[in-house]
Formats: C-alpha cells, structure tokens, sequence
C-alpha cells in the first residue's frame, strides 16, 4: 500500500510540474508580442490616424506601427526617444524601448492629426 501511494504522489508531482512549465511557456510567450498600431484613414473625412492613439508597454517590449492606408508616412519621436522612420504603404516598422517613460509621436507629413503615445512602465 506504501508503495502505490509513493508512485501515485510522484505521478502527481510530475504533472503538476509540467502544468507550471506549461503555464509558464505560454506567458513568456505572449509577453514577446509587440504591442501593434495601425495606420489609418477615415474614409468620411480623408484624415489619417493612430489606432489606438495611446499604448503601455513593459520596459523592454516593443511596439509595431503598420500603415493600413493609400499614403507614405514617417513616424517621428519629440521626446526622449531616438526614432525616425518611414513606413510605406502596406509596410510595417517596430521598435524596442528600453526605458520607462511617456514617449510622444507624430507623422512629420500629417501632424495635426497624427499623433500618438507609447508609456513604458
């Protein structure tokens, strides 16, 4: 009787331990996605946005702007960042940001309506 009830907490010590690996895989995971902004145009007005507008990230994560749109446009950082970057139509463009802050952006060709914040805590 001892023996089966030390096979039978092995076995359940085994999988829960492959049940925390599991877990653990699946959060690193999704952790490494970058947080994603489209480029887009209203077609009732012909203005061009950032969907969303504002994003929070973790130190260290990455955001990706994609240009859904019939247009050219550069995307470029007034504060505390070093980013500079065209995005062609169809195209997309990414970047790490490796310390904490609120970092402001706009399009350099549609800066009235383009604009956009990335927070990194």
């Amino acid at each position: 009787m001892g023996r089966n009830r030390r096979w039978t907490t092995l076995v359940l010590a085994v999988m829960a331990s492959l049940l925390l690996v599991s877990v653990a895989t699946l959060d690193a995971t999704a952790s490494t996605k970058p947080k994603k902004v489209s480029i887009v145009e209203s077609s009732l007005t012909y203005t061009f946005s950032f969907s969303p507008k504002a994003v929070s990230i973790h130190k260290g994560r990455r955001v990706k702007w994609t240009n859904n749109t019939t247009s050219f446009h550069h995307i470029l950082f007034t504060n505390g960042v070093t980013f500079s970057k065209d995005v062609p139509v169809g195209d997309s463009v990414s970047k790490v940001f490796r310390k904490r802050g609120t970092f402001h952006y706009h399009c350099t060709i549609h800066p009235k309506t383009m604009k956009g914040t990335v927070t990194v805590t």
